[in-house]
């Protein structure tokens, strides 16, 4: 059964009930098993990074700096090492045995936030639509490459596809706790160039932190006051084929029911990826979103469905200068490597001071 109008679909389907929810939790223990192992590795992954880190850290700032300033204090102060030792086992072993009773309860925890009502909305109404419904689908992006897990992905009969999921970007995770936007793709049946359309209207106080910039030479103006609503890139000497793909009806659609979102041709596919995320399990959302795939897959289709790229000797693709936009390092690595500098510096200003005293 495909989706048709959204006036057609009866989405009080997504209305479930207790006993729905159980039988969802019951029938689906392999969600619960996968969710939880990658939950459980990627905080040992992360744990195992960060303590590493902080291992050699603290080694290297022991050897150079504490170790001098000890036997200094110690020539001074003699009351022997059997005090220091006992301490540090004391920590040492507090530590070890509270490491796996707080991964232990981290585990428990994540297993009481599983939201299966959702979880049993969404997938009772992809298999009512004729679609799929999938928990967690990895999925390596080129261009947003930190926007590494699409979550509770919605597969309906929408075009030549649609996909409605959650996005995840770990970087703002970690800096805000707020990484989850929504995400909407589309296929369409022609190869396109790299095209990128971001809103400048979203907050952006950690936007260096999870997205990788493009070059700035790549960022273009189109017709009207499209710039005020988005920032659009596309590859060197592709001006006019964007221009081709962006009438003016499509870009107005854009600013009209795009507004805030980022927006992504490439390859055979549209993406977008929403301001925040969107409670698809409630009705009037998801009947919007719905719309909102089925009007993206109509224009975009009729707008590429004719494209041709001159400079590709092969039909039906894209030539190797339009197929990726140009990337920068961000800002975040610039940031770090002068940290790093500014720390290394640092402690040999140590070593020269205390050089003497030992």
């Amino acid at each position: 059964m495909s989706v048709g109008a959204s006036d057609s679909i009866d989405f009080s389907i997504l209305d479930v009930s207790h006993a729905d929810v159980e039988a969802s939790r019951a029938s689906a223990p392999e969600w619960l098993r996968k969710r939880t192992r990658m939950r459980r590795a990627e905080s040992f992954v992360s744990l195992f990074f960060v303590g590493t880190i902080t291992l050699v850290v603290a080694l290297f700032f022991i050897g150079t700096v504490t170790v001098p300033l000890w036997g200094h204090f110690i020539s001074t102060y003699p009351i022997g090492l059997g005090p220091w030792i006992f301490l540090v086992g004391l920590l040492g072993g507090a530590l070890a045995l509270l490491a796996p009773w707080s991964m232990q309860r981290l585990t428990l925890a994540a297993r009481r936030a599983f939201p299966w009502r959702r979880w049993a909305a969404l997938d009772r109404f992809a298999r009512y639509s004729g679609g799929t419904f999938d928990l967690d689908t990895r999925i390596g992006w080129p261009s947003w490459s930190l926007l590494v897990r699409i979550e509770e992905l919605l597969s309906l009969p929408i075009g030549g596809g649609a996909w409605i999921g959650q996005a995840e970007l770990p970087a703002e995770n970690v800096a805000t706790g707020l990484g989850e936007r929504t995400f909407l793709s589309v296929r369409l049946e022609t190869a396109v160039p790299h095209f990128v359309l971001r809103a400048p209207k979203r907050r952006r106080s950690l936007r260096w932190v999870n997205e990788l910039p493009f070059e700035e030479a790549q960022r273009i103006s189109l017709e009207g006051d499209f710039d005020r609503h988005f920032q659009v890139y596309a590859p060197k000497g592709y001006d006019a084929d964007i221009r081709y793909v962006f009438t003016p009806d499509f870009m107005a659609f854009c600013i009209d029911h795009l507004g805030g979102w980022d927006i992504e041709l490439i390859d055979l596919e549209l993406r977008c990826l929403a301001p925040s995320r969107l409670h698809l399990e409630q009705p009037a959302v998801l009947r919007s979103v719905i719309d909102l795939a089925r009007a993206l897959s109509t224009y975009s289709i009729r707008r590429t469905d004719r494209y041709v790229d001159a400079r590709s000797i092969w039909s039906g693709t894209v030539a190797p200068a339009g197929q990726r936009l140009r990337m920068r390092l961000p800002s975040l690595l610039w940031i770090g490597a002068g940290v790093l500098l500014g720390g290394f510096t640092f402690i040999f200003m140590l070593i020269l001071m205390i050089r003497p005293i030992g």
